[in-house]
């Protein structure tokens, strides 16, 4: 008989949620072992966090020979770039307006403003990736956290390939493959941060569900309050009429980078990105009202 298992841990500086579906616990507690071994070793890959992972390696040093999974992420994030046409950008530095440390050391508090002296370029084509070497220009550091969540949160799925059903979500980034233990499809919910005691309920299988917002992670600079994403050119909270964007994709890559680049766009530009990259997604506009796509309607739960 099939029973849903689940399991939480935190890593990538945010909470771990999985769910498998399995007729053996022995199996989903395997499995789940493996996605944790996983999730942890990404983590200290590619965490800007820690001084010693092959990403702040990378960003310390400019030019050096990197892993073959280092030059895949990082074609990985060349692509969304392109595919957004740089509204997501991960060479964006957020580090240097305030989120320079794990966001619950970061949240509701005063950060100051920036006052580094430094160069900052923030243009990912003159980035090279040739093989298993990397170059940066000065002013250039990467950060995959727009979009590694969804990434590993995807290849966490794969390592449980003999259940009928599992979620893995990575700090509201979400990879999901299967069905429930009744054989249904999976119900997940959009908080809307205009009404925090309303929600939409939709059913998903198989694929990435992202949701980004400007309303959790919050602190203040010089007094006036900022949150972590920044508009194309890096520098500044984008002038958006989106609080929240919620992307359904195939990649998990794909939904996490995309969500963050519609609120960077806005509901117009936003949704017009949405639908030329063929993505499903409800949009959250900061007076309450939505922006839903004709294929998620449909998957709302009456």
């Amino acid at each position: 008989m099939k029973q849903e298992y689940s399991y939480e841990d935190r890593v990538m500086g945010c909470d771990l949620f999985v769910s498998i579906v399995a007729e053996s616990e022995a199996y989903a507690d395997e499995a789940y072992a493996h996605m944790r071994t996983m999730a942890h070793a990404y983590d200290a890959q590619f965490s800007r966090f820690m001084e010693d992972s092959e990403l702040s390696r990378l960003n310390e040093a400019k030019d050096m020979e990197v892993s073959r999974e280092c030059a895949a992420v990082l074609l990985v994030g060349r692509e969304l770039y392109e595919k957004t046409h740089g509204a997501f950008n991960p060479l964006v530095q957020v580090s240097r307006y305030g989120y320079d440390a794990d966001i619950k050391d970061v949240l509701l508090t005063e950060r100051g403003t920036d006052e580094s002296s430094e160069p900052y370029d923030t243009n990912f084509a003159s980035v090279r990736i040739q093989e298993n070497h990397v170059a940066l220009a000065q002013g250039q550091a990467v950060d995959v956290g727009g979009y590694l969540k969804g990434y590993v949160a995807e290849r966490m799925v794969e390592l449980a390939r003999e259940a009928s059903g599992v979620i893995v979500n990575l700090g509201g980034d979400i990879y999901t493959r299967g069905r429930d233990q009744d054989g249904n499809a999976f119900q997940f919910d959009i908080e809307n941060p205009r009404a925090p005691h309303s929600s939409i309920t939709f059913a998903y299988e198989n694929g990435g569900i992202a949701t980004s917002g400007v309303h959790r992670r919050l602190w203040s600079r010089g007094g006036i309050p900022f949150h972590h994403i920044l508009d194309a050119s890096g520098t500044k909270n984008p002038d958006s009429d989106l609080v929240s964007a919620t992307v359904l994709a195939k990649r998990g890559h794909d939904a996490e980078a995309y969500a963050t680049a519609a609120l960077v766009l806005g509901s117009k530009e936003g949704e017009h990105l949405l639908q030329e990259q063929g993505a499903e997604y409800c949009l959250i506009r900061d007076d309450g009202t939505f922006v839903v796509s004709p294929s998620f309607s449909a998957r709302i739960a009456a």
